[in-house]
Order: structure tokens, then C-alpha cells, then sequence
């Protein structure tokens, strides 16, 4: 077998929204926070009219699907992806709007002048970015000065934890940005950082459903030689009263100077 870079494994995994639309299709399904991870976000964002917006990372765009009607007047908003496919998704799902812009982006080399945006937003990707350094020192760049840098993450001990330790798979490379570690590399290029927790926890009844979710995740290659039956027996044994209880760990930063 070919084992391919975590890079490539990226593009792969983010080439099309099937993979983060069968993720997002299991939170949705098993969340025992019904107020909704998006619902969350937006309320954490200070949003005044006139703000100009660069969402870096933005996926299908399903964020603002759901949220772009509650944006104050004459708010502007760039929604960005390193994928074409993505940002064709989130056109068809968001719409074509006067007040946004759909482009294709790497973090590492924004294409906008200093002091450009009120609002920078990072959603679930910084630790995706090759060179996180020039990356941020990108988003600090473009960000006005009285800007604020908004960038939700996971934790260390969340769903992939749970599962590499349940399916007894090593935790051996620490990802880049977490809950865990994202304040001190923030702390670089802004100096007020927050954060703030969401909490949440899966509730998984079908453990196909589980399986489906776990094949999609991109370090899924690893578990190539374990059968779908084999996994399921593992599972089987977490069930209490016929439920899997899996912890999540998400929140989000509030970076400004």
C-alpha cells in the first residue's frame, strides 16, 4: 500500500463536500446539544453593519445557509476555500448574493490588502495549514486593526481520541492547532485572546451510522485492515442501555489586539 502525505490526504479528503457532509450528517443526528454547533458560532460573533467579513475555510458554506439573513445592513462577506468544488458547493447551498463573494483561497497567501476585514473567521481548518505561521501572520495582515480573528477548533480528547483509543490506535502526532495549545500559538499575533467552550456530546444508537462516519475521517487509511464486522464487535462493547456516549470537544477562539 501507498501511504500517501498528509497533504494529499487533505485534498482528497476536502476535493468534494460528500465526506464533511456525511460528518456533519452524524452531529446533526446524535447531538445531545439541540441548540446546534452553527446556531453557536454565529452567537459568539460581533457583527456590526458595515462589517466587511472573510471567512477562510468556509466548506459548503452551511453556516451561512442558515445565518446570512441575520447579518445587520450593509455587511459584506467574502466566503473562501482552498477547494473549487467546495466554494461550488457552497454557491448552489448559500445562493448568489450581492453582499457576497465566493473565492478560491489558501490562508498561506491571502490576496487582499492590509487592513481589509472587521472579521476574520477560521473554522475547523488551521490545523490543516502547512505553514500555520504564515498562515496566521496572513490573517493578522489583512485584519483592520481593531479587527477580531474568530476560530473554532477541536480538543485533544474529543470523538478522534475516543475512537483511536477504543479501536487501540496510537495518538502519536499532536495536531497542530487544538483547544489544548491554540491559545499559546495565537498569542504570536494578537494580544487578547478567549476561549470559549461548546458543550456537547454524541449519543450513537446505530453503530453503522458510527462506521460510516469513522471511514470518512482522515486518518481512516490507518484502519484499512479492520473490517467493518471488526468494528462493530469493538463498538458493540462501549453500548450502555443501547447507546454509545462519545465526548466532543469543540470551541472556538476569539483572537484581537
Amino acid at each position: 500500500m501507498i501511504k500517501m502525505d498528509n497533504q494529499k490526504i487533505i485534498e482528497q479528503q476536502y476535493s468534494t463536500s460528500g465526506n464533511l457532509e456525511s460528518r456533519i450528517s452524524l452531529h446533526e443526528k446524535y447531538s445531545t446539544n439541540k441548540f446546534g454547533w452553527f446556531n453557536w458560532l454565529f452567537l459568539n460573533y460581533d457583527i456590526k453593519p458595515g462589517y466587511r467579513i472573510l471567512e477562510l475555510g468556509c466548506g459548503n458554506g452551511r453556516l451561512w445557509k442558515e445565518h446570512f439573513s441575520d447579518l445587520p445592513e450593509s455587511t459584506s462577506l467574502v466566503l473562501s476555500d482552498l477547494s473549487e468544488n467546495m466554494i461550488e458547493t457552497a454557491k448552489q447551498l448559500v445562493g448568489q448574493k450581492s453582499a457576497i463573494t465566493y473565492t478560491v483561497i489558501d490562508i498561506q497567501n491571502i490576496p487582499f490588502p492590509d487592513n481589509s476585514f472587521d472579521i476574520v473567521i477560521a473554522n475547523m481548518m488551521l490545523y490543516h495549514v502547512p505553514d500555520l505561521d504564515k498562515g496566521l501572520s496572513e490573517v493578522k495582515r489583512v485584519l483592520k486593526t481593531n479587527g477580531t480573528f474568530y476560530c473554532a477548533t477541536l480538543g485533544e480528547n474529543g470523538i478522534g481520541g475516543f475512537i483511536k483509543d477504543l479501536l487501540h490506535m496510537p495518538r502519536v502526532k499532536r495536531s497542530k492547532f487544538t483547544l489544548q495549545n491554540g491559545a499559546d500559538l495565537l498569542r504570536a499575533y494578537f494580544g487578547q485572546i478567549e476561549k470559549r467552550l461548546y458543550e456537547d456530546s454524541l449519543a450513537v444508537t446505530n453503530i453503522n451510522d458510527l462506521i460510516a462516519y469513522i471511514r470518512t475521517l482522515p486518518w481512516a487509511e490507518e484502519l484499512q485492515a479492520v473490517s467493518d464486522s471488526e468494528m462493530f464487535a469493538t463498538l458493540e462493547t462501549c453500548k450502555q442501555d443501547g447507546i454509545i456516549t462519545i465526548p466532543k470537544e469543540y470551541g472556538t477562539y476569539i483572537a484581537s489586539n
